[in-house]
């Protein structure tokens, strides 16, 4: 039997933020100022998302990810950049740092 969630090309917010849950996934947006409001409004819609504002060289990416580290022990950025959205992802290792 076809689900109509099958036809579909992408998630929706709904089942994205089911299976960050199921899995324990928590997700930092680091995108740029331009993009703020629509990410502020995401986050609202994905449980254990946080959003903050990029710098437009990516200076700041650490400083955003160890502002909101202690939350989170394995988890996924995404962030703007140029118009790209890119995926990284970091294991918090110990309160020394990052690994």
């Amino acid at each position: 039997m076809i689900n109509k969630y099958d036809l579909k090309d992408y998630p929706s917010i709904g089942q994205i933020s089911a299976k960050l849950s199921e899995k324990n996934v928590n997700i930092i947006f680091a995108v740029t100022q331009s993009q703020l409001a629509l990410y502020q409004t995401l986050t609202e819609l994905i449980d254990g998302a946080v959003v903050g504002e990029l710098k437009q060289d990516s200076s700041n990416i650490v400083n955003l990810i160890s502002q909101n580290y202690k939350v989170f022990t394995f988890f996924f950025v995404f962030y703007l950049l140029n118009n790209f959205l890119y995926l990284d992802n970091l294991i918090i290792c110990n309160d020394d740092g990052f690994k």
